[in-house]
């Protein structure tokens, strides 16, 4: 476990680090930031604000409600489910 959470912090380090160089890039050359890029894409394709909601939200429940695989910790912490599940 400890091996997989070094590796995932490392990802998302690296994808915040890769989201500043680029959007640093963008910025100083005169370039698409993420932004305008968003608003064009947004212009051709108006779904595009829900469908990214939906993302979101889905990983919300995934990551933070009862039926995670290995969410031992909150059991432990409060010995019961705290987002429905079963009592």
């Amino acid at each position: 476990m400890a091996l997989w959470g070094w590796i995932w912090t490392g990802w998302l380090l690296s994808l915040i680090a890769s989201f500043a160089v680029l959007e640093g890039w963008a910025i100083a050359h005169g370039g698409v930031t993420l932004s305008q890029f968003t608003a064009t894409v947004s212009r051709a394709w108006p779904l595009l604000p829900w469908v990214c909601g939906l993302i979101v939200g889905g990983l919300a429940v995934h990551f933070w409600w009862q039926w995670t695989p290995a969410v031992g910790l909150i059991y432990r912490s409060y010995g019961r489910p705290l987002c429905g599940g079963e009592n």
